[in-house]
């Protein structure tokens, strides 16, 4: 007798079970692979069952890779292999790239009262970079930068980076002034961008949360979340004596992570 699979209703469930029925008369066992003979209307008695073949063979067959994601532009996606390779190379450590604007901001904030910019502050910070910790800087700043420079009772107004801190510095490159919305935080963007490029430390006090997030270029986003721990230097002002110090963190429980 031929078997024939037959779904059966249930209230929550589909199951399987094989009824038998009883062959046509003249029609041959489908196991043996022949045909059943046609029904008078072009058509073949158990049509039924190959349709019913079809869609649960169409139910299982895996889904195919939507067209949103694969037309997604390149900067969403991530690139495994481009994130691995710059997360091959070394780190170094001999290096910093210092955001001026917001030393030389933070330092007349803390130090003189107000948020104006002075260079002492910057000043101060490459003097204990270079003297104390011996590292090489390389500082951001915006081009045609008009400042303050000096102490609070005789600051002068100076234009461009003084030469006794560019001295300091391996060099100092500009930022461009670019009029628009989105570009109001260029330095911060050419601070990391110098410091990927480099693999070496950089200095700013702020968390860079937003560009971890939603920079366009998936290796630095990358980059910044597994980097920013080792990479990442904070720093602060003594409001009262004017001292720079960086802030080093807990050494012994960062050899502690796995």
């Amino acid at each position: 007798h031929a078997l024939e699979r037959s779904i059966v209703q249930d209230t929550h469930v589909h199951r399987f079970s094989f009824l038998p029925r009883w062959p046509r008369r003249g029609q041959t066992d489908i196991a043996a692979g022949s045909l059943p003979p046609e029904d008078g209307h072009g058509g073949r008695s158990g049509a039924g069952d190959h349709a019913c073949a079809t869609e649960c063979a169409a139910a299982t067959k895996p889904c195919e890779p939507s067209s949103s994601s694969a037309s997604a532009p390149a900067s969403a996606r991530v690139f495994p292999e481009k994130v691995a390779q710059e997360q091959s190379r070394p780190y170094d450590m001999t290096c910093v790239v210092v955001n001026f604007n917001n030393v030389g901001t933070t330092y007349g904030k803390r130090v003189h009262g107000d948020a104006v910019y002075n260079w002492e502050g910057v000043r101060r910070c490459v003097e204990h970079l270079t003297s104390r910790l011996g590292l090489k800087v390389i500082g951001v700043i915006f081009e045609n930068w008009h400042a303050l420079d000096g102490p609070p009772d005789s600051s002068q107004e100076v234009f461009g980076v003084p030469d006794d801190i560019a001295a300091m510095c391996e060099r100092v490159e500009t930022t461009p002034r670019i009029h628009m919305s989105h570009q109001r935080s260029a330095d911060d963007e050419m601070t990391i961008k110098m410091a990927f490029r480099r693999n070496c430390r950089f200095m700013d006090n702020d968390n860079y949360r937003d560009w971890t997030q939603h920079h366009p270029d998936s290796a630095i986003r990358a980059w910044l979340k597994s980097s920013r721990p080792v990479l990442h230097m904070n720093y602060y002002f003594d409001s009262e004596l004017g001292c720079f110090e960086t802030l080093d963190g807990n050494a012994a429980a960062f050899d502690d992570r796995p």
